[in-house]
């Protein structure tokens, strides 16, 4: 009778503990996935291309008298101003002269001044 009994106690203890008996309730809640929101692309017409009509031909000026003696004559030209060309007259000027420049960005140099 002991011998009974220790076998059905180790049949038991070793059935139970390894066996495995379980209810599980699964609920499965979607979680819907991030929503992102961004403006529309603004789409920007191109800009559109102007070309300006060509230069006219040169203005013939009369040249009056010098004002000083050594000045020089210095031409008219037409320039592009407000989507128009416009006429900047002649007038005379003193002669270029050579000048000197020195700055901490260049190297020293000379130049022509108007």
């Amino acid at each position: 009778m002991k011998t009974t009994v220790a076998v059905l106690m180790t049949i038991a203890v070793t059935g139970f503990t390894s066996a495995q008996a379980g209810v599980g309730v699964s609920v499965n809640i979607g979680v819907p996935a991030p929503v992102v929101v961004a403006p529309a692309p603004v789409v920007a017409p191109a800009p559109a291309v102007v070309v300006p009509p060509p230069m006219p031909a040169p203005i013939v000026e009369v040249v009056p008298a010098a004002p000083v003696a050594g000045y020089v004559w210095v031409g008219g030209s037409w320039g592009w101003i407000n989507g128009r060309w416009v006429w900047t007259k002649g007038h005379w000027g003193p002669p270029a002269r050579r000048a000197w420049d020195w700055n901490r960005y260049s190297y020293p140099r000379y130049y022509y001044r108007r």
